[in-house]
């Protein structure tokens, strides 16, 4: 099946192992043509999703099963580089496969300072925070003082404790 799923949920959702045979999953709705399913309990080997889809049939595919390794360790030692770093950038692309592609360009500096730059292609929208102050604009219109959003904006201790 190509291009944008049917906006109808899957039904039913099957989720089988290795063997072939159905495995306990939770199943639920995640928004039109979305199912999602959730195994009971672990299970080895590649698994196959089956999808009944109302009057187009049963898509059949196959997910690698790799097993999650022991990874406490290593997310210790990211904690502890992301909360020594005086800054960071985080680049995200967005789409819901409808054409317009939302593209936002994060800076985030210790201890309480973030800019953000998105560009849908017709338009572009610009955010400062600096502690609880924020100003917005969108395109090449001046900026704007907005009142502080719920939400603050602080760097995490340069401790390398891990919660």
């Amino acid at each position: 099946m190509r291009g944008i799923p049917p906006p109808v949920t899957p039904s039913p959702l099957r989720v089988r192992g290795a063997a072939g045979r159905a495995l306990s999953a939770l199943v639920q709705s995640c928004g039109d043509g979305c199912a999602e399913a959730f195994l009971t309990r672990p299970t080895r080997g590649p698994l196959v999703v089956e999808a009944v889809l109302p009057n187009k049939g049963t898509v059949r595919f196959t997910l690698p099963w790799s097993p999650a390794r022991p990874a406490l360790g290593r997310l210790r030692a990211a904690d502890r580089a992301l909360a020594a770093s005086r800054s960071f950038r985080i680049r995200e692309v967005l789409t819901g496969g409808l054409g317009t592609v939302f593209r936002t360009d994060y800076v985030l500096a210790a201890p309480n300072r973030a800019r953000w730059h998105l560009d849908t292609g017709s338009s572009t929208a610009d955010t400062v925070r600096i502690g609880e102050r924020r100003w917005s604009r969108d395109g090449k219109a001046r900026g704007s003082f907005s009142p502080p959003p719920a939400w603050s904006c602080t760097s995490p201790p340069a401790t390398g404790a891990t919660r």
